[in-house]
């Protein structure tokens, strides 16, 4: 890990290394508001666009937009959709604040009537293209998955079709005809097109193209692409607190250049990863929930630079593993849990290339542990960890990889065996595979007294599955987010 970086992490959250009062501030009101209005306490405007607009004007200025209760959500731009991009800067004692008060943004928009295309009889169609990088490119699976709830019909959750055959079965249905980068919608009989409100996914989350920003208290849910982001390999402390993305056609959160800083932030059960870390960047993710997103990895680490994720929760993604580093980079996982169940066909992780860190982590289920490719040149290390829960083989080793893994002082918890070198081990002959890791050991049970002893494993806190129980039961609607009891 760079000294840069270091410095940085140290200094995240040390009272008094900045101010949160800038001279200039914009309110945003979607109740009271006017995009005409000058943007003031008084006089504010009516949408985020527009405030992201004067604030772009401004030097170290702030906005603060006020939780009305009613959802925020921006008209319909066009297929190819439209982002909140934050264009300025402050300084490192002065930054740009964005202050969501714990409102809700909706990328939903009504499509306006005049944009569907008659196709036949009482089907309809409008181009269709969100980010979902992974689903787009499974070309036999030519329909939306059932995870993410997106199509809504005059304000209900709409039934998700999975071709054309049960769209003409489904007044009311939706199917993403995925080849023709169309959706296609079965007007109900006896409606007109005119007469019914159809909204899906059609605007975004935050990119932040600026240095010394600050961006809190957001929920943002059905985003056509990513939540929350910064994307620019020269961006400089950008950072997210308390944001939240639920239901989103990209990423939840993610950092696509430069230095970014989520502590408090929730991703689920978003149709592409949780976290999707590219280009060259440093991140550092705090107090974390990555759950049950829907079509790619839990966490995905392409590009360069170093990864850090404390006291973060991982669990749940599907359909590949929790955490999938291939970059030439180094991934830091300290004192997070990371579980999926045990009857998932995947690794736990995968490792391509850079250095992989696992340290005082909880880790559990998977048919494996951990895929550590022989094609790449990627460093395991894995230490002070409760590993359990697989249902093949805890990890599996050949050739040049078991070269490159540093594996020590781990609790290995009702475990399955170990396959290295294409020799089955496990605790019987566990004295043979001494010279790859000696300090380990083996029980029936994480309640084990040896393991509860040993101090190693995740130890979160009270609040932090607190918080991961709230979010189990959370709800998109039109209408905002709704925690069920």
């Amino acid at each position: 890990m760079s000294g840069m970086f270091k410095h940085m992490m140290a200094a995240l959250f040390a009272a008094g290394t900045f101010s949160l009062h800038a001279a200039v501030t914009i309110y945003v009101d979607n109740v009271k508001g006017k995009d005409s209005n000058p943007g003031t306490k008084e006089q504010p405007v009516m949408s985020i666009s527009r405030g992201l607009e004067l604030l772009r004007n401004q030097v170290s200025a702030d906005m603060e937009v006020i939780n009305t209760g009613k959802v925020y959500r921006e008209s319909y731009p066009g297929v190819n959709g439209r982002a909140f991009s934050v264009r300025t800067s402050g300084t490192e004692k002065d930054p740009v604040v964005i202050n969501g008060n714990g409102a809700v943004f909706s990328g939903l928009a009504v499509i306006p009537a005049k944009q569907w295309k008659h196709d036949y009889g009482y089907i309809y169609s409008l181009p269709f293209w969100p980010m979902s990088n992974r689903m787009k490119s499974v070309k036999e699976e030519n329909y939306w998955h059932d995870g993410t709830q997106i199509w809504f019909l005059n304000g209900k959750p709409a039934k998700n079709c999975h071709d054309s055959q049960e769209l003409q079965r489904t007044p009311g249905g939706f199917w993403w005809d995925k080849a023709n980068k169309v959706v296609r919608f079965h007007l109900p009989k006896g409606m007109k097109i005119t007469g019914v409100e159809v909204m899906l996914p059609a605007n975004e989350g935050f990119y932040v193209h600026g240095d010394n920003v600050t961006i809190k208290n957001f929920f943002i849910t059905h985003s056509r692409n990513d939540g929350f982001d910064s994307d620019s390999i020269h961006r400089k402390n950008v950072r997210y607190i308390n944001c939240v993305s639920i239901d989103n056609c990209g990423q939840g959160m993610s950092c696509h250049g430069g230095e970014t800083f989520y502590e408090n932030c929730v991703a689920i059960r978003c149709s592409s990863a949780g976290i999707c870390n590219v280009a060259d960047n440093n991140a550092y993710y705090k107090n974390c929930l990555i759950i049950d997103n829907c079509f790619e990895e839990g966490v995905s680490i392409v590009g360069t630079g170093t990864h850090v994720f404390e006291n973060c929760i991982i669990s749940g993604n599907k359909p590949f593993e929790q955490v999938l580093q291939v970059g030439e980079c180094q991934g830091i996982f300290k004192n997070c849990l990371i579980e999926t169940s045990a009857q998932d066909d995947n690794p736990v992780a995968k490792l391509g290339n850079g250095i992989l860190t696992f340290q005082n982590c909880t880790i559990r289920g998977g048919k494996k542990l951990i895929t550590v490719t022989n094609s790449g040149k990627g460093v395991l290390e894995l230490n002070n960890c409760i590993i359990s829960g697989q249902s093949k083989y805890t990890f599996r080793l050949n050739g040049v990889a078991r070269e490159r893994c540093k594996i020590s002082g781990n609790a290995y918890v009702a475990s399955p065996g170990f396959l290295i070198a294409d020799k089955k081990i496990n605790q019987s002959n566990y004295t043979e595979m001494m010279v790859f890791d000696d300090t380990s050991f083996f029980a029936a049970k994480e309640s084990d007294p040896k393991v509860v002893a040993s101090g190693f494993g995740a130890k979160l806190s009270p609040e932090m599955f607190e918080m991961y129980k709230k979010f189990k039961k959370c709800r998109a609607t039109v209408d905002g987010v709704i925690f069920d009891k």
